[in-house]
């Protein structure tokens, strides 16, 4: 069960395999293990990272009011230190577009698209 302290906050989250890096974010009110199936699924050939939201799951409260722009610029802080060329950003229709734009503006590296 790794734990990496986030911006004031302790965030839980799993990664699984290597290569190109999928992070999937679920939806309010759910966690990272959501997302269990495609983890199995997708480690074989990517690096799977689920993690759970500030205040979800075996993460920490948030001190302060969840935000996409704290969603995304937590995501930014967990993957610091990393190196890659492409990133694959997963996430339901729910927070999928709003996240994505705010990710896009924090990470250099993403390239995010919704469909």
């Amino acid at each position: 069960m790794p734990l990496e302290n986030i911006n004031g906050t302790v965030l839980h989250y799993i990664v699984k395999g290597e290569g190109i890096p999928i992070i999937f974010v679920h939806p309010p009110l759910l966690t990272g293990a959501n997302f269990r199936y495609q983890q199995v699924q997708l480690s074989d050939e990517f690096k799977v990272i689920t993690f759970d939201i500030r205040g979800h799951g075996q993460s920490g409260r948030s001190l302060v009011p969840i935000t996409y722009s704290i969603i995304a610029e937590d995501i930014k802080q967990l993957m610091d230190g990393s190196v890659w060329r492409k990133l694959i950003y997963a996430a339901t229709q729910q927070e999928g577009p709003l996240l994505c734009r705010r990710c896009s503006l924090i990470l250099s590296v993403f390239t995010g698209r919704y469909w």
